[in-house]
């Protein structure tokens, strides 16, 4: 057409041939177009399975992570119920009168520190009592001792020939002896 030639690009032949390339172009921009689409399915495919994977992992992780921190969770609670046991029990063992039982110490320092507390308290009530005993035993033996002398001297006191009357300030009569009674009469009721 640049060259001046009108007639050549309107004839039938030129018309079927641009007919012809034009239904080849079509033909190949649908197989382009279907060829576009197979890749795409293909890397949507790819894109889904990558998705697909990474849920799973992020799942498979979730769950691997929930298990671990159960775990540990249960682990820690079970460590520290037993150390509330061993904790409880010497306490126990303490109230029914075993006043050798100690807490061990533990692992957690804030129950070590309570069983340390109850074995100091322990180790008190301890002393305490071996003290009250000790006491307990003077206290018997000046008790015999004052019991030995009183029996002495109320024999010394009834062995005495004059009659003797003790009266408290307050005018109650404590003590008479047997020269007393028979020169007054007096029957050991009236006394």
């Amino acid at each position: 057409m640049q060259a001046g030639h009108f007639a050549g690009p309107r004839s039938q032949a030129s018309i079927f041939q641009g007919n012809v390339l034009f239904d080849q172009f079509r033909a190949t921009v649908g197989k382009l177009q279907e060829a576009i689409g197979q890749d795409l399915e293909g890397y949507q495919n790819q894109v889904d399975t990558i998705n697909l994977s990474l849920v799973i992992g992020a799942i498979v992780l979730f769950l691997a992570a929930n298990a671990g921190l159960l775990w540990i969770l249960r682990n820690f609670t079970g460590t520290l119920q037993g150390q509330f046991v061993r904790l409880t029990q010497t306490t126990q063992r303490l109230g029914q009168g075993e006043r050798s039982a100690r807490v061990e110490p533990l692992t957690f320092s804030d129950l070590d520190q309570v069983g340390q507390s109850i074995n100091s308290m322990a180790d008190a009530i301890q002393r305490h009592e071996h003290a009250a005993e000790e006491s307990m035993r003077t206290l018997e033996q000046q008790y015999a001792l004052v019991e030995r002398a009183q029996s002495e001297s109320r024999a010394i006191f009834d062995a005495s020939s004059e009659a003797f009357l003790f009266i408290s300030a307050g005018g109650q009569v404590h003590a008479l002896n047997r020269p007393f009674r028979e020169f007054f009469a007096l029957t050991g009721e009236e006394v």
